[in-house]
């Protein structure tokens, strides 16, 4: 019974709360407009303003984003890590 209803639930976060497909920048331009964010409001968790302006723009293909990165915006927006990759 236990597992039908995490079952049951997997599948209702998985329609409901879909993590899109796509780059980091795909994924973090609607974020920052949606929270009013500035690219200085991330750059001690990327390390600089630079890097933020790197995947706000969509710079080197989306593969400017490493997994430390990642993490720590995963961290930072309460998400799966997997949205970058």
């Amino acid at each position: 019974m236990l597992q039908l209803l995490i079952t049951l639930i997997q599948k209702y976060e998985e329609k409901i709360y879909q993590i899109p497909d796509g780059s980091p920048h795909q994924f973090l331009t609607p974020i920052f407009t949606e929270n009013n964010l500035k690219p200085e409001d991330l750059d001690y968790i990327l390390g600089s303003k630079e890097a933020v302006f790197a995947i706000l723009n969509g710079e080197n293909n989306n593969k400017n984003i490493t997994q430390n990165q990642a993490d720590s915006l995963a961290n930072f927006f309460h998400i799966d890590v997997s949205f970058g990759n």
